[in-house]
């Protein structure tokens, strides 16, 4: 098992002391540089209107031919690391001028960083921090009850494409289409088609929706001729439930 966690003096406690004594971003970027593993997002703000954003922990540089999430042959000496990308090189993003910096767990970049073509890692989806910057550049000067609205906000913008890839096309993928659904799934169809992206407990479409997703992991090794039976089954079991 390799991690590169493992392979470096990792002195978190001293890290996180020093970052909480900075007091400019150059002392902060300082502090920081010093993570090894696990990769963390760091974000900076202080009162002379300073902000920043990190992402920390030592690259590995692969191979080409390494997938990094693959069994890899330890044995064989083809797949071992070839380095570490300098801290330097790792992503970031000082006082940017549209003066917003979103951290959502989101990927960063997909740029190259440094000799990594592809930042791989157990990013988000991209949808809650495009929200966020949408939100965040209505207006320059907030107060507490906006903050409050967008921290509460609860609208994805991916919702079409969620209803076209995990609801919509599978219900109707019946020969005859819609005319193959009965009336209380017909009415599940279109409040799911109607759903504005709104996640609150009152949202038909969304209960739909993410009945639909869950039980699609589920059937997701079955037979393509078996998944619409099965897609069809559990959506009728959701469309009793909320209908």
């Amino acid at each position: 098992m390799f991690w590169v966690f493992h392979q470096f003096k990792n002195p978190g406690l001293d890290i996180f002391y020093r970052a909480g004594l900075a007091r400019t971003p150059d002392e902060f970027e300082h502090a920081i540089s010093g993570l090894t593993a696990p990769g963390l997002s760091f974000s900076y703000a202080d009162n002379k209107g300073n902000i920043a954003w990190w992402g920390t922990g030592r690259l590995p540089i692969r191979p080409d031919h390494v997938n990094a999430k693959d069994i890899l042959d330890g044995s064989s000496g083809r797949d071992e690391i070839l380095g570490y990308v300098p801290f330097e090189k790792n992503p970031r993003l000082t006082n940017p001028k549209s003066g917003i910096i979103v951290a959502a767990n989101n990927r960063p970049t997909d740029q190259p960083v440094g000799p990594v073509r592809d930042l791989a890692g157990y990013w988000r989806p991209s949808d809650r921090a495009a929200r966020i910057t949408e939100l965040l550049s209505q207006k320059e000067k907030w107060n507490l009850t906006d903050l409050r609205r967008v921290q509460t906000d609860d609208k994805t913008d991916a919702a079409p494409d969620m209803v076209a890839r995990h609801g919509a096309h599978a219900i109707a993928c019946g020969s005859d289409g819609l005319r193959t659904l009965t009336d209380i799934e017909r009415a599940a169809y279109e409040r799911l088609n109607a759903w504005d992206g709104r996640n609150d407990i009152g949202s038909v479409g969304f209960l739909t929706e993410s009945g639909i997703d869950s039980e699609i992991f589920h059937i997701f090794f079955c037979r393509s001729t078996e998944i619409f039976y099965k897609l069809r089954k559990y959506f009728t079991r959701w469309a009793r439930r909320w209908i």
